[in-house]
C-alpha cells in the first residue's frame, strides 16, 4: 500500500474540528466517521513535508511517556477521494513538541540551543488506519 503524506497545515485545519479534549474514550465504540452528518469532505491535495521517521518500535496508541499537560484523545480518520472512502492501512505518524516547544529526538532546541532530546521518543509514535481509516492517540494538549 502506498504511503500518503499530507502537508501539516492543511491536515491541522482539518484536525481541528475533530479535535476533542475530555477523558479517555476506551471501551466506547468509535464513530463510523469524525466528520459531521451533512459535511462535505474537503481533501488535503498530497504533499512531501519532513522530517520523518520509521520507527517500528514507536507503533503505539499511548505517545505521552509521562510528559505533563492535559490529557487529550486525539482521533484521525484518514480518506481518500471526493466521497470520503475510509483508506484502511494508512500509515499515520503524530509528533508534536511539548510544553516547552522541545521536540523528542533532536539536538540544540529552545532559544539558547542548550536542550538536546536526542533518544527520547516522547510525543512520537505511528499507528496503521483500521478497516473505517480511523487511528487514536492518547496525548497531552502542552502549555
Amino acid at each position: 500500500m502506498p504511503t500518503v503524506i499530507l502537508p501539516r497545515r492543511g491536515l491541522l485545519a482539518g484536525i481541528g474540528t475533530a479535535m476533542q479534549c475530555r477523558p479517555s474514550h476506551r471501551g466506547r465504540p468509535r464513530p463510523a466517521l469524525l466528520r459531521h452528518a451533512g459535511e462535505t469532505c474537503r481533501l488535503t491535495p498530497q504533499a512531501i513535508e519532513g522530517p520523518f521517521y520509521r520507527d517500528p518500535s514507536l507503533e503505539r496508541a499511548d505517545i505521552t511517556e509521562g510528559k505533563p499537560g492535559v490529557k487529550l484523545d486525539l482521533r484521525l480518520q484518514v480518506v481518500e477521494g471526493a466521497n470520503c472512502q475510509p483508506l484502511p492501512g494508512a500509515r499515520v505518524d503524530v509528533w508534536h513538541g511539548d510544553a516547552l516547544g522541545a521536540f523528542s529526538g533532536y539536538p540544540g532546541q529552545t532559544d539558547t540551543h542548550a536542550v538536546s532530546t536526542v533518544g527520547q521518543t516522547f510525543l512520537r509514535g505511528t499507528q496503521f488506519a483500521d478497516s473505517a481509516g480511523q487511528v487514536a492517540f492518547n496525548t497531552i494538549y502542552p502549555g
